[in-house]
């Protein structure tokens, strides 16, 4: 009896571990999707954050001395432009006129961050700029990238910055990008920066395109009141210099016929806004004052028009109210009405 007795209770603690390690195992399971799903929301929630556009030309501003611009799309070159610190360039929100070197740290004092280098490049080149990266305590820093580089290095010497610049150190520690160190501040996400660094690190040096501004006649030597020098640049050489640079291949192989409209008093931002869209290769095919006036900028066309890659970056750049409605007395196919807004961000504090 007391044999029988035995076998039952080991039966019965056989049992219960068994069904303990199902327990046990549903719990762990329970508990890594739980955390699969958790992590999942949080990267897609980081990936919806991104500030670059998912599938086309993304431009970023780094505040070394010199600026540095790098540009680039998913499938094709990448472009890199150095620009001279002294280049006087017209500080965007209405600050006036800045060597391009200290706009860094004007935003910085003005708590407007990385925006208004950002705003005031993309003012300077005509393209859209989508990031920046800079250093919290506000200075300038000297890129390493480009401390010793000119337009007449060999190849030997820009491949060695190349790989300088985008060693596996940089890729685990980020924050060493450019000799920013500890101090890097960017309004990029960890996805962004990771997509910029593999980016350069992976494109083959002839699909880089390398330009220093300073090296250029678009730019020339100015004489200031105080005896400091500065470099002034000419518009029209330096579109002429930057032509074909910044063009997004899937903005220009959509063939759309954009019109711009100027729908304020102020003279000459419709001109602005068809430099940007021209640069990016698109095709403007009207330039003119509005009777029409708004506060905020507008984008019109049929509805396949807005949905199109063309509309839908114009309405971003731009920061556009969408209007579904065809554009009238107009040929093009998308008309962007500029509105108050556009002006205030380049012209008021």
């Amino acid at each position: 009896m007391s044999s029988i007795w035995g076998s039952w209770k080991r039966e019965q603690k056989l049992r219960q571990r068994r069904k303990f390690a199902i327990l046990l195992r549903l719990a762990l399971l329970a508990s890594f999707f739980i955390s699969a799903v958790v992590v999942g929301f949080l990267v897609l929630k980081v990936a919806r954050s991104s500030s670059l556009p998912k599938n086309g030309r993304a431009t970023v501003v780094f505040a070394t001395k010199p600026v540095l611009l790098l540009s680039f799309e998913p499938q094709g070159e990448l472009t890199v432009v150095s620009i001279p610190e002294k280049t006087y360039v017209e500080a965007s929100r209405g600050f006036g006129s800045y060597r391009i070197g200290v706009v860094w740290e004007l935003g910085e004092q003005e708590k407007l961050g990385g925006e208004l280098l950002k705003e005031t490049t993309q003012e300077f080149l005509g393209v859209p700029v989508d990031g920046w990266v800079g250093s919290e305590n506000g200075k300038t820093r000297e890129s390493a990238f480009l401390r010793n580089w000119k337009m007449e290095n060999g190849k030997e010497e820009i491949l060695s910055l190349k790989n300088k610049l985008t060693s596996w150190a940089i890729l685990i520690r980020p924050k060493e990008l450019l000799n920013f160190g500890k101090n890097l501040k960017t309004n990029l996400t960890i996805f962004d920066l990771a997509r910029v660094w593999l980016r350069a690190k992976f494109t083959r040096f002839d699909k880089i395109n390398f330009l220093d501004l300073g090296q250029t006649t678009a730019l020339s030597s100015l004489i200031l009141a105080d005896g400091s020098t500065a470099k002034t640049f000419d518009q029209a050489l330096l579109d002429a210099v930057c032509l074909g640079l910044f063009k997004d291949s899937r903005f220009s192989n959509e063939h759309i016929a954009v019109e711009v409209l100027n729908g304020t008093e102020k003279q000459g931002l419709a001109n602005r806004v068809a430099r940007v869209v021209t640069n990016l290769g698109g095709e403007v095919v009207s330039v003119a004052n509005s009777p029409q006036k708004a506060s905020r900028c507008q984008i019109r066309g049929e509805s396949q028009f807005l949905k199109s890659f063309t509309g839908q970056r114009l309405g971003q750049i731009f920061g556009c109210i969408i209007l579904p409605e065809k554009p009238h007395d107009s040929r093009a196919d998308i008309q962007i009405l500029i509105g108050e807004d556009y002006w205030q961000k380049l012209y008021q504090r």
